[in-house]
């Protein structure tokens, strides 16, 4: 697994330019709410098998159409990594396809 440790910078950068996402007690977090649980759904199927790929799993839960996610990378210490930014990027990616 390679990732790089990104800086406080380059994190509050991603956050700037990613408005889905948000950088709060040390973890990248979202919260998503779906048209329908159907879309939710599909959704956590396509999540789940882009992060059992990277072998990066994020914390999740959702209620009915409201996906939450938070995380960091444990490996690096938990901090924030290029494997966040880049999971956080399918997660909006995937959040999106379903409008």
């Amino acid at each position: 697994m390679n990732f790089t440790v990104l800086s406080e910078e380059e994190i509050q950068e991603y956050t700037a330019t990613n408005s889905d996402w948000n950088y709060i007690d040390g973890k990248l977090q979202a919260e998503f709410t779906l048209g329908s649980f159907k879309d939710t759904m599909a959704v956590v199927q396509r999540v789940g098998e882009k992060a059992d790929e990277m072998q990066h799993h994020p914390k999740w839960s959702n209620s009915y159409c409201t996906l939450q996610f938070a995380f960091c990378t444990h490996d690096a210490g938990n901090k924030i990594t290029t494997l966040d930014t880049e999971l956080a990027k399918f997660i909006s990616e995937a959040v999106a396809d379903t409008k």
